[in-house]
């Protein structure tokens, strides 16, 4: 009987085991996978071995993290500043709304304001005062001066004009 066998040409990484000392050889390929990887691989005579984890990786890690934690950083000061933008924004329409003299509980116009304020919204009250008042106050007596001076005269029903007093 003739025999023909195929030659198999590996290169084998020389190891030695970590419990016992025995020289041991392991092929490259699978070598190079168990330093991906991290797994456990044996030495002949059945001892776990594993690599763990190296500085190189290690540190590429916490970089990863680092620049993770970095760009989250970026994501949330901008959010805060929109915020901000948009609370600023809500303010002064609010006080233009209330320098208009329209309220900002029911949305109708009064020509006392503060007076409409105070005896209808009295939750309200104390916000408004921390605004402008004094200066929303003139403002508020000059639109309803404004306001009287172009107002048409009143009637009554049959349609005559009302007696100013």
């Amino acid at each position: 009987m003739n025999f023909t066998g195929t030659k198999v040409v590996t290169n084998l990484v020389p190891l030695q085991c970590c419990d016992c000392s025995c020289w041991f050889g392991i092929d490259e390929d699978m070598n190079n996978r168990r330093h991906q990887d991290k797994g456990t691989f044996y030495c002949p005579a059945g001892h776990p071995q594993l690599y763990k984890e190296s500085d190189v990786d290690r540190l590429n890690r916490h970089l990863k993290f680092a620049e993770q934690d970095a760009e989250r950083a970026r994501r949330d000061a901008a959010r805060e500043r929109q915020e901000k933008i948009n609370a600023k924004s809500a303010l002064t329409k609010t006080k233009n709304r209330i320098a208009r003299g329209i309220c900002p509980c029911c949305n109708r116009t009064f020509s006392n304001l503060q007076q409409h304020i105070v005896g209808q919204h009295p939750e309200y009250d104390s916000t408004v005062k921390k605004v402008e008042t004094a200066s929303i106050d003139q403002k508020i007596h000059d639109r309803a001066n404004e306001a009287e001076k172009l107002t048409p005269p009143k009637r009554n029903r049959k349609g005559r004009f009302l007696k100013k007093t």
